[in-house]
């Protein structure tokens, strides 16, 4: 199991909106704030709230309500909403338009992008697929990754969840997207993903550019530079 190296990462959140596509969504965004509108409802973790749950039967329209309960749930980090969607039948991965919107992303790549490692966690001890990306192709390793989420990729390592690597769609891996992000969140993504134990940080895009190649931000550079010289 890979450890953060860097502790849990706390830093301020501002608004983001559910529909917006990987490759469109500012490097800068994050989510609501504490006491903002759609900020995070998950108060205290009651006891074994991420246990997997066997889902009932549903009829279409109440397993329709409890998805959209889901997709709200997971936009706006609420562990115990995303719970007991699930419990009354939501369908788990559900990406389709008319549900999630043009970006097609299922509720954990939405909860990825907006740094709810908690939603993630208890979307994958449930069986949510790890495999679907968003409309552009972009699976949960690189929306983490491209949000500068370290949090969630400690969870997506724990899971030793698959498709860390070049992405099909521009090929590019999850340390490139995290190297060009310019916030602090994306220092310390960076510092996770080749801290001790971590990843190659002379990783090759398929353009030939290396993560340092793409970075923009000082301390990110130094990061990468001192990997690279070690």
């Amino acid at each position: 199991m890979k450890q953060h190296p860097l502790g849990a990462l706390r830093l301020p959140l501002a608004c983001v909106f559910l529909g917006w596509s990987l490759v469109s969504l500012p490097a800068d965004a994050s989510p609501p704030a504490a006491g903002e509108k759609g900020a995070a409802d998950v108060g205290p973790r009651p006891a074994g709230e991420t246990a997997p749950i066997a889902a009932p039967e549903a009829s279409g329209n109440e397993e329709d309500a409890a998805t959209r309960q889901l997709i709200r749930a997971a936009g706006r980090g609420s562990v115990r909403s995303v719970l007991s969607a699930l419990e009354q039948g939501a369908r788990i991965d559900e990406n389709r338009e008319a549900f999630v919107g043009p970006g097609l992303q299922t509720p954990l790549v939405a909860a990825a992008l907006r740094g709810y490692d908690r939603v993630v966690r208890s979307l994958i001890e449930n069986g949510a697929d790890v495999s679907l990306p968003e409309k552009d192709g972009f699976t949960v390793w690189h929306a983490a990754a491209f949000q500068g989420r370290a949090d969630v990729l400690g969870v997506l390592d724990e899971f030793e969840v698959s498709g860390y690597g070049i992405s099909p769609a521009d090929g590019f891996t999850p340390l490139h997207r995290a190297a060009w992000g310019r916030t602090l969140r994306h220092v310390g993504a960076v510092g996770y993903l080749i801290g001790p134990g971590g990843r190659a940080c002379d990783v090759v895009a398929e353009n030939g550019k290396t993560p340092l190649d793409v970075a923009t931000h000082e301390r990110i550079r130094k990061l990468l530079e001192t990997c690279l010289e070690a």
